[in-house]
C-alpha cells in the first residue's frame, strides 16, 4: 500500500492530497475490484457517469465525506473501515 501511495503522490497533485486521502481512494477502488464490478456499474448504482468513478479513483476529482459515503454504501462497506484507514495512516 505504501508504494502505491508513494506512487500516486509521484504522478498526481503532490500538494492537494494527504496521504490518509490516498489510502482512502486505493481504499475504495480495491474494494470496487475485488467485487469484480466495473465503473460503469458502480456509477449506475451512484445515478452517475463512469467518469465520475474514474475521475475520483485516478485523483483527478476530490470526493467529500457525502460522497465516500454514499460509494460505501453502493460497495456494501462500512464507514468504520474507511475511519479506520484515517487512523491507521495518522
Amino acid at each position: 500500500m505504501e508504494t502505491l501511495i508513494h506512487q500516486f503522490f509521484e504522478k498526481k497533485m503532490k500538494t492537494i492530497y494527504r496521504k490518509e486521502y490516498v489510502s482512502i481512494l486505493l481504499f475504495l477502488k480495491s474494494a470496487r475490484i475485488k467485487k469484480k464490478l466495473p465503473q460503469e456499474e458502480l456509477a449506475s448504482l451512484l445515478g452517475k457517469d463512469q467518469t465520475y468513478v474514474s475521475k475520483y479513483e485516478s485523483g483527478i476529482r476530490r470526493l467529500d465525506v457525502v460522497e465516500v459515503f454514499d460509494i460505501c454504501k453502493a460497495l456494501g462497506i462500512n464507514m468504520t473501515d474507511i475511519i479506520s484507514i484515517m487512523e491507521s495512516e495518522i
